[in-house]
């Protein structure tokens, strides 16, 4: 087999800020892809993965070296069309998409360029899910065994052992989440030593910070990468108005800081940093914490201790934003942004959501900064705060326990890698593995046939035509009140065979040029005989949706 892709010797650097250096990511790579392969290309964030395959069609050009694709050198401008029309690019950052704001759209494209009707591209996607035995913490662990049974890690979203954490107490679930808080406020206090001597503080100082360490305060955190679109800084958009709410004795709260920036990501540097200065701020000293040399084991501990996990992105960059996944599971609850998964976790008593409540397949209005982080100010002061210390029916928040239970049941196994991995297998690989068998069967029987087939198909069909439609049941393209719709369809089959034909109806809201969700198809049923006159072909439909 020949090499579809190639390089050779490949350099590429982005051009630099003004008064900056440019910012190498290639170095003299050498890469051979074979006809009819699949290669995945691995690496950190930063590593240039995106930047090699925006050279395998073209995108970005060699500064040094060589890219061929299918024979064709990128550096020959008249080549340039055919490799960008023969290798199609998907990116999950839509700065970086093509023509569409999330993946599937992308991938569609193509299909829909060749004028397949985007209803019938089957092209769908799997959520991710993480891996409930790396995260699952010391305390609940032990807890949910004694509980759910062994297992449980692996049990469907929708298996009847869920329902027996209704009967779980809320004192045992209140002290397997206490005792993971106080773990992570451990790790934190060994932190402190390294902060105190870097920015000099004093003595007095460290016992206060130290002090306000206590399983008694609300833990929020908030870790990942400081990427721009993720707003770390939010939350101090309004610094006098955080500092109001953080004030508050009889209410502690803390709020618990890591991550990291890519050392050439100027802007995520600052955000970093910025978090830094108001650490050290005197309004928010002992109130705002920073865990350095962020890694695994610091994101591990800080899911299984912390009471609410912050998610604050601008959509919809957000790919899938697994670590809030992680969160449930120990008993915390989710205060994000309506993007990623938790646009599909979120029910309104599972956690809360910044702002309006969007779906998958809706973007929704236009984000700003200052209106998102006006809005968590607001679901803090009103909402997670006051329901934390709501302590009126004994010494624990038993409203705070309800919902953290709820988001227990109803998100841990849905966005487990167990789910992950079964939809994977059930809706692609399964399917795809007994059609590669049927295909394959008697020597390639069935694909020989089916080869024969679509070359004769295009002529026949171009014999067949479309006779009256008839619709009834429509007044002035309303339905009239609660009747289905009927329609009737007459086809002259041409050269085509009846078994050969299948009519549809596909029917869904829409805004006058495309549909805005999955509509509805409709099989219509071929209703004469034999004759050789025209076809006839109805069916009956109510509509299941408005729009």
């Amino acid at each position: 087999m020949s090499d579809i892709i190639r390089t050779e010797h490949l350099t590429f650097a982005y051009p630099p800020d003004e008064g900056k250096d440019p910012v190498p990511a290639l170095d003299g790579v050498d890469l051979s892809i074979r006809q009819g392969s699949f290669t995945a290309i691995l690496g950190h964030n930063g590593s240039g993965k995106s930047t090699l395959a925006k050279h395998m069609n073209a995108v970005l050009l060699p500064g040094g070296g060589r890219v061929w694709v299918d024979g064709m050198d990128t550096l020959a401008e008249a080549a340039l069309l055919e490799i960008r029309r023969r290798v199609g690019m998907v990116f999950q950052n839509p700065d970086n998409q093509i023509v569409a704001n999330v993946v599937e759209e992308d991938v569609a494209f193509g299909p829909e360029n060749l004028g397949v009707p985007t209803a019938e591209i089957p092209i769908g996607h799997v959520t991710n899910g993480v891996h409930l035995p790396s995260y699952a913490g010391p305390a609940m662990k032990p807890l949910l065994d004694g509980l759910l049974g062994e297992g449980w890690m692996e049990l469907p979203p929708d298996a009847p052992q869920w329902d027996r954490l209704e009967g779980l107490p809320d004192t045992d679930l209140w002290a397997a989440k206490q005792a993971q808080k106080k773990a992570l406020l451990e790790a934190v206090r060994a932190s402190l030593p390294d902060f105190f001597k870097k920015y000099g503080i004093p003595y007095e100082k460290q016992k206060a910070m130290a002090a306000r360490l206590t399983p008694e305060s609300l833990v929020i955190g908030f870790a990942r990468r400081f990427a721009p679109y993720k707003r770390a800084t939010l939350l101090f958009a309004d610094p006098d108005r955080l500092a109001r709410l953080l004030d508050d004795a009889d209410r502690p709260i803390i709020f618990i800081f890591a991550g990291k920036a890519h050392p050439a990501d100027a802007q995520g540097i600052d955000m970093l940093q910025e978090v830094i200065r108001h650490m050290l701020d005197p309004r928010f000293f002992g109130k705002i914490f920073f865990i350095e040399d962020y890694n695994l084991a610091v994101s591990r501990t800080l899911v299984q201790g912390c009471d609410v996990w912050l998610n604050t992105p601008r959509r919809p960059y957000e790919a899938c934003g697994t670590s809030g996944q992680k969160v449930p599971v120990n008993g915390g609850l989710n205060l994000s942004v309506s993007d990623g998964w938790w646009c599909e976790g979120y029910d309104g008593e599972n956690g809360w959501t910044i702002g309006p409540v969007v779906t998958c397949e809706f973007l929704g209005a236009e984000q700003g900064d200052y209106d998102d982080a006006a809005l968590l100010y607001a679901l803090l002061e009103e909402n997670v705060v006051p329901l934390y210390f709501d302590r009126e029916a004994g010494d624990i928040p038993r409203n705070w326990l309800a919902r953290m239970r709820r988001s227990l049941r109803t998100l841990t196994a849905r966005f487990s890698s167990c789910r992950m991995v079964r939809d994977y297998l059930e809706g692609y690989y399964l399917p795809a593995a007994r059609r590669d068998q049927e295909l394959r069967a008697d020597k390639d029987a069935l694909a020989r046939r089916l080869a024969a087939w679509k070359r004769d198909v295009t002529g026949r069909f171009n014999s067949l035509k479309m006779g009256e439609i008839r619709i009834e049941g429509l007044e002035k393209d309303e339905l009239i009140g609660t009747r289905p719709m009927r329609v009737d369809v007459s086809i002259t089959p041409g050269a085509m065979k009846p078994e050969e034909l299948l009519v549809q109806l596909v029917a869904g809201p829409g805004n006058g040029q495309a549909f805005t969700d999955s509509p509805d198809v409709v099989e219509l049923t071929r209703k004469d005989g034999e004759g050789s006159g025209p076809l006839i072909y109805a069916c009956s439909y109510s509509p299941t949706r408005s729009g």
